[in-house]
């Protein structure tokens, strides 16, 4: 149709939905007809009446029938906003049946009362309609009809299709939609019930696979730490495997306590129920200084592996929400992991920038100098981990190769006040990098 036609080509924000739009297109229609069947009576009957007056009755006066003419028209316009204003169009349809005239836009203002739960109105309205034969009948000249007559007249003729039948569909129609709507509500409460036990029961296989996670983790951690602790008993204090068995058994140490934290901290919300802020708990679980230091000490591990790093940071981070820094001290964690795993020997570079829009993170390494260890199960998981948190909060991030043979990683994260609309996984920054190390990974 050539209005949906109009409102298809507008702008998203000014569309109009279905159903407005069908109810303006009845409305127009029903408004136009009612128009043009007003002028029957100026343009046809009074023509009529004129020409034979025994045969069609007395024409009414001029000035009767231009009143009677321009308020058939004026409720015909009011067919239009009958939603809205629907006590317009009842008044003007009155007027109109009171001076004489057709009165076809009655019935469909009455309706529409008895459809919008206007119990009231509609009963004063309906009472007012009904009293149209009581006036034609004392306004009647010369010998006027029985009673008996003129009651049926009036009740087969005036109450029955202009009165009754508009309320009873009403009604009819009323009823059917609230009984739609009450299977609506019913079905959608449904869903969400089937969603929220759906829920329920994910939360509950996740705890139990997350116990099951710690008991084997825990197991293979503690017997690194133990090993570990036995070549620094076997060891020369100060050598270099001193050194390296050392800095093992202090990464155990730590690995098992944010295992630890993490654990706690879903086990207590177990108990006390989700609060929806167990996200930044866990993301800050066994770590307690600020978030440089943070930082600082992360890289400080990986020195001592002997990769080298270096960061910087332009900004203010204490300016920036706890949500968004601890996202981010996870998007360099994962970065430098995957750095030192994939790439070893190479330089890894970190930087983050504090900005009024959010923080962005970049964490880029050179190619790998030293040979590339075979790789082991599990592998690709950890920028998809990324991936999930940083659109999770309303960013996104961007993994590519550089055109050195490095690569790249750069995620940006909105306040967490606010958060933008979630992004993609963006696209690489040269055209060849869809066959590095980790972007098919991602």
């Amino acid at each position: 149709m050539l209005i949906d036609r109009l409102f298809a080509r507008a702008p998203r924000k000014y569309q109009v939905p279905a159903n407005l739009r069908r109810d303006v297109v009845i409305d127009t229609a029903l408004a136009t007809t009612a128009a043009v069947y007003s002028l029957l009576q100026p343009l046809v009957l009074v023509p009529l009446r004129r020409t034979d007056p025994q045969l069609y009755g007395d024409a009414p006066s001029e000035r009767l029938l231009v009143a009677t003419t321009a308020v058939e028209i004026l409720a015909a316009l009011c067919l239009i906003v009958r939603r809205r204003v629907p006590l317009a169009l009842v008044a003007a349809s009155l007027v109109d049946m009171w001076l004489g005239g057709l009165g076809v836009t009655y019935p469909v203002g009455l309706y529409t009362l008895v459809v919008g739960g206007r119990t009231r109105w509609a009963l004063a309205a309906a009472l007012a309609g009904a009293t149209v034969p009581a006036i034609d009948f004392l306004l009647m000249p010369g010998d006027r009809p029985s009673l008996p007559l003129f009651v049926e007249d009036a009740a087969v003729g005036h109450l029955l299709p202009m009165v009754v039948a508009p309320v009873l569909v009403a009604a009819t129609v009323r009823a059917h939609r609230t009984l739609i709507r009450g299977l609506r509500e019913r079905a959608d409460q449904l869903e969400r019930e089937q969603d929220l036990v759906a829920r329920n029961a994910r939360l509950e296989e996740r705890a139990r696979i997350t116990w099951d996670v710690h008991d084997v983790v825990a197991h293979y951690v503690g017997l690194i730490v133990i090993q570990a602790g036995a070549l620094e008993v076997g060891v020369p204090p100060r050598s270099d495997a001193y050194r390296r068995a050392q800095l093992l058994a202090d990464l155990g140490r730590r690995a098992m306590g944010e295992l630890r934290a993490l654990l706690d901290i879903l086990h207590s919300g177990e108990r006390e129920g989700h609060d929806g802020r167990s996200d930044v708990r866990v993301q800050a679980a066994g770590r307690t200084g600020s978030w440089r230091e943070d930082v600082e000490a992360l890289l400080n591990e990986v020195r001592q592996a002997g990769v080298l790093v270096t960061w910087q940071v332009s900004g203010e981070p204490e300016e920036a929400d706890r949500a968004a820094l601890d996202i981010a001290y996870r998007v360099v964690q994962q970065g430098v992991a995957n750095a030192v795993r994939h790439a070893p020997g190479a330089d890894v570079r970190v930087a983050v920038a504090v900005r009024a829009e959010g923080l962005e993170i970049s964490v880029c390494n050179g190619p790998p100098s030293a040979p590339i260890a075979p790789r082991t199960s599990g592998g690709g998981h950890g920028l998809i981990g990324v991936l999930e948190r940083v659109t999770r909060a309303g960013g996104d991030v961007r993994a590519s190769a550089t055109p050195d043979g490095g690569f790249r990683l750069r995620a940006r994260i909105p306040p967490q006040g606010t958060p933008e609309a979630p992004g993609e996984l963006g696209e690489p920054d040269d055209p060849g990098s869809g066959g590095g190390r980790r972007a098919a990974g991602t």
